[in-house]
């Protein structure tokens, strides 16, 4: 490839619109034997650096062959979109922009069967450089992956001796998913397509959590020690769902972001990233057994949500069954020891003293409420009528005067247990159908156990 010669010849300011960047474009002079020029492009912030080779330059213009998902690249362009994904990931971080080492892409010309990206690591007396040689055509998901690495690998490296620190690929995967989630559609934008926005947004994790209700996500070991079979063919769908979930998860939590920050700057003083992970996050686990349980649950309530966080149909009815099925004590024979049961709503009002059934119905009416607010809207209305239902009973109980002999209903209380108890079988009947004809959902894997032993909150 053709370096820059030392004689520069103009200085063109640009811009980008909407993101308030201006690029100073720097034009290396014409040899009069080279037969074409490279161009170096310098970002607003100044850590970017990108140039083409001598081969790519005349081809910049060509059009991206259809039927592909590839993006054209070009100095200026590049320089842009690694500025925005840059902007993007320290937003994700909660981080400040203060980058030491440059970072210097070079555009080649896409060939077939060649390594579409390589990233180096280069340590000079002071501080490191980056140079990452990747094709003018890539695919928007590489391209943002591509930036994201390099500028882990930068932050990790800013306090860094001689060995660079080793990224782990959960991390990576990680967060490359989360900016692109952050930025949206238009952080890497189609070059000569349209686009169609919508007012609510997309499920950004519809893709992961396809893949997690049907494959059991992995866990942090394997993340962090994946096997060739992990990250290849279809077990790489389920690594990067896993890893995607587990970095949300972990910005989730109440000093997620400074946490992740300390990990990145922990990892060049580590072999092994576990370690690194383990002291960042050292608040909320102790060993590494307490990751893997945190995970686990972590993962089990992700794949019980849907895309606006609310809990699936299939959970939110087993949720409710286990509700109105209220615990209480039975007696099967006249000589055998009571037993700790569960029986329906109708049942309970017909057995049970009216103070002890009091107690029982106020505590489902608060888990009822509760369930509304993690339940899908279409089952809202049901769950609303079943507690509407039970407070419209205890409350005409309450002024219907006294009980009779045994804790049974006193006779103006008799017609109040009917009305309450033909209305709840309707509710029941609607119930059934709600779970006969409900849309199909995909099965939940349930999460892996550790040690033999189920996950413990």
């Amino acid at each position: 490839m053709n370096s820059l010669r030392p004689n520069l010849t103009r200085v063109v300011f640009g811009w980008c619109v909407g993101w308030r960047l201006v690029l100073v474009l720097v034009m290396g002079s014409i040899s009069e034997s080279a037969s074409a020029a490279s161009r170096l492009v310098q970002s607003v912030t100044r850590q970017f650096f990108v140039s083409t080779t001598s081969e790519s330059t005349p081809r910049a213009a060509a059009p991206v062959p259809s039927g592909t998902n590839l993006v054209a690249l070009d100095p200026g362009s590049f320089a842009i979109l690694a500025e925005r994904i840059k902007e993007s990931l320290l937003r994700e971080l909660g981080a400040a922009d203060e980058w030491r080492g440059k970072i210097f892409f070079i555009l080649h010309p896409t060939t077939p069967g060649t390594t579409p990206v390589f990233v180096q690591n280069i340590r000079f007396t002071d501080a490191w450089q980056y140079q990452v040689d990747l094709h003018d055509r890539l695919d928007p998901t590489q391209m943002a992956r591509t930036v994201v690495q390099v500028l882990l690998q930068e932050m990790a490296n800013r306090k860094a001796g001689s060995r660079a620190a080793e990224l782990p690929v959960w991390l990576v995967e990680g967060l490359t998913a989360q900016v692109l989630m952050g930025g949206g559609p238009t952080l890497v934008p189609q070059p000569r397509t349209r686009q169609t926005y919508e007012s609510i947004a997309p499920d950004t994790f519809q893709a992961a959590r396809a893949v997690l209700m049907k494959q059991m996500p992995y866990s942090f070991s394997d993340l962090s020690l994946p096997s060739t079979q992990q990250v290849s063919g279809e077990g790489w769908a389920v690594y990067q769902a896993s890893a995607q979930v587990f970095v949300a998860q972990l910005l989730s939590l109440p000093e997620g972001r400074s946490q992740l920050r300390e990990f990145i700057a922990r990892l060049p003083r580590y072999w092994n990233s576990q370690l690194a992970f383990i002291e960042s996050h050292r608040a909320q686990f102790g060993t590494m057994l307490d990751v893997e349980k945190w995970w686990s649950l972590a993962s089990l309530n992700f794949g019980n949500r849907d895309r606006f966080a609310k809990w699936s149909h299939d959970a939110s009815l087993a949720r409710l069954d286990e509700i109105l099925q209220l615990p209480m004590e039975v007696q099967p024979a006249a000589t055998a020891p009571a037993q700790l049961g569960r029986l329906r709503l109708q049942e309970v009002m017909e057995k049970a003293e009216y103070p002890a059934q009091k107690a029982l119905l106020q505590r489902a009416v608060s888990q009822i409420q509760l369930l509304q607010l993690n339940a899908p809207p279409d089952l809202v209305r049901l769950m609303n009528d079943y507690r509407v239902t039970i407070l419209g009973y205890l409350r005409q109980r309450d002024s219907a005067g006294a009980e009779g002999p045994r804790g049974q209903p006193a006779p103006s209380s008799v017609a109040v247990l009917k009305e309450a108890r033909e209305q709840l079988d309707v509710l029941d009947v609607i119930l059934g159908d709600f779970r006969k004809y409900a849309p199909a959902a995909a099965k939940t894997v349930a999460p892996r156990t550790v040690n033999g032993a189920a996950p413990v909150p």
